[in-house]
């Protein structure tokens, strides 16, 4: 799929060539009426520099670029119907649920394959040294912010998770600022609320952090460093374990990065009476 090639060979694509990716990613029905030289007009590049991008994704040319769309890639299957689908398959093999956690290790092994280490260097230090962490999630993406939320406060303190049901947005952006660290989580299909946040919080300094599944997701746009999954042609659902593992990856690099702070929390931690919190081990 056109999609897959431009998430996989984004970062190697020229800033022409890129601003080309992002508008088929938008209008991806443009290329099966329209010219190269049209696309090129509308994304504010050469017809050059669209054949090149043509080249830069393995195609010979333009031509069969808009062979393929005609064939019906522009329909890309509903993120469940892909689950449903993949599980489908996986069922007609022995050991079905082992097979569903091996696919789940050839997506992480994906992942670590495509980890750009310098974004997550940025991250981490932001986050040790940001005064305030705020994590915004929505929909599919609520819990993985509920969770980084939790551990990052139980690290690092001063960490917030932004409720949707209870917190008055405009009352927490308010206050946004250069101490602050906002970290967005964004699967497909990308809730709005999200990105706007994002874009918002950043207009008024705070760094922003994008968690997201591909690096020409909408809020590769409104971030100031990216960590992203490559979750096609995986659905929301099955790009859980990658994101996680991604989330677990940063805070790790926190830890690491501000070892006094953490060594405060966990004696303050440790200190705490949890007899009536916890079963107590007896081993």
């Amino acid at each position: 799929m056109l999609e897959e090639r431009i998430r996989s060979r984004f970062h190697q694509l020229t800033n022409g060539q890129k601003r080309v990716a992002k508008y088929l990613l938008d209008h991806p029905e443009e290329l099966v009426v329209r010219s190269a030289a049209d696309i090129g007009n509308a994304a504010g590049v050469s017809e050059t520099t669209v054949i090149r991008f043509c080249h830069a994704l393995h195609y010979s040319g333009y031509a069969e670029l808009q062979k393929q769309i005609r064939q019906g890639l522009i329909q890309p299957k509903s993120g469940l119907e892909k689950y449903r689908a993949s599980k489908q398959d996986l069922a007609t093999q022995p050991h079905f649920y082992a097979q569903v956690m091996r696919k789940d290790l050839s997506n992480l092994e994906r992942a670590i394959a495509q980890i750009r280490e310098k974004d997550l260097d940025v991250a981490a230090r932001r986050i040790a040294e940001a005064g305030r962490v705020v994590v915004v999630g929505m929909r599919t993406s609520y819990a993985a912010a509920h969770w980084l939320s939790f551990i990052l406060n139980l690290v690092r303190g001063n960490t917030r998770l932004y409720r949707p049901d209870t917190d008055d947005i405009l009352e927490m952006t308010a206050n946004a600022g250069s101490e602050d660290v906002w970290i967005a989580i964004s699967l497909h299909r990308y809730a709005k609320a999200t990105i706007q946040i994002a874009e918002r919080v950043g207009q008024k300094g705070a760094f922003v952090i994008g968690l997201t599944d591909s690096p020409v997701a909408p809020l590769s746009d409104v971030s100031d460093v990216t960590l992203t999954i490559d979750s096609s042609p995986t659905s929301t659902i099955d790009a859980a374990p990658m994101l996680f593992s991604l989330m677990n990856a940063l805070v790790s690099g926190v830890v690491i990065r501000d070892r006094e702070r953490f060594e405060r929390r966990r004696a303050a931690y440790d200190s705490t009476q949890m007899e009536d919190l916890f079963v107590q081990e007896e081993f």
